[in-house]
């Protein structure tokens, strides 16, 4: 489902264009079954139970207002973490876990945060 057909819970015009440099956003579904976890594409939904909208939105003010989700990583703290910890209390990001579990994959992303690091420091 694309949220470029749809109205925020919370009454917000649509903000497509504002983040999907013209591509279609996904809508990611809370709640859902495990079954439909296991059929969907990774990081479209999950079966965690989504906090109240005000909960959700105070979440996310406090989070940015205090700068205390932390620095963004693609692998620890990307977008994908900060909306479900918004929206479930729980920081976690599917897209990655799937990826984490291809080893290849993992020890790729190892190497490319370590020589980041060595860079960094």
């Amino acid at each position: 489902m694309s949220i470029s057909a749809q109205r925020s819970p919370w009454g917000s015009e649509n903000l497509s264009p504002l983040f999907s440099n013209g591509a279609p956003l996904r809508l990611y579904q809370y709640e859902t079954s495990s079954l439909v976890n296991m059929l969907k594409i990774s990081g479209t939904c999950s079966t965690s139970k989504c906090l109240s909208p005000e909960t959700v939105v105070n979440n996310a003010n406090e989070l940015h207002k205090n700068n205390s989700f932390g620095r963004y990583d693609v692998v620890e703290k990307n977008c994908e973490h900060f909306a479900t910890f918004c929206m479930t209390g729980t920081a976690t990001s599917e897209q990655v876990n799937d990826y984490k579990s291809v080893p290849m994959v993992s020890t790729a992303v190892n190497k490319i945060k370590n020589k980041i690091r060595l860079s960094s420091g």
